[in-house]
């Protein structure tokens, strides 16, 4: 069965808006996590995610950076120590 479950998960810097979709509850469905550049968010994949579980089998973890889509603007700097923390 295909569900999503769209929310936000409380972190250091804020809040990060996340997309789980797929058989969200089969851990053997293999995951992919996808994480937009800049100017985006997760509506930029969308189609390829629902490709993805609708004939892959998939669950697509779909993330929202600090700053963008509906995640928090982190106050520290943008940069690999932010993202990696």
């Amino acid at each position: 069965m295909t569900q999503a479950h769209r929310t936000f998960v409380q972190t250091t810097h804020g809040e990060t808006h996340y997309v789980l979709e797929g058989a969200i509850h089969d851990k053997t469905a293999p995951l992919i996590v996808m994480v937009h550049g800049l100017g985006a968010g997760v509506f930029f994949f969308h189609f390829l995610a629902a490709c993805l579980v609708l004939t892959g089998g998939f669950r697509v973890l779909r993330i929202d950076r600090y700053g963008s889509g509906r995640s928090s603007v982190a106050s520290a700097p943008h940069d690999g120590d932010l993202f990696v923390d």
